[in-house]
């Protein structure tokens, strides 16, 4: 139980790494293309 706990918190904090690059490209973009509809 605690070995399974400790991966998918692992899984879970890698996860929202790669979703945080995503989201803060994806902010960008946005930002830029509602500065320049």
């Amino acid at each position: 139980m605690e070995s399974a706990h400790s991966v998918s918190l692992w899984a879970f904090t890698r996860t929202l790494c790669l979703f945080n690059k995503r989201h803060v490209m994806f902010r960008f973009a946005t930002s830029a293309g509602a500065l320049n509809p």
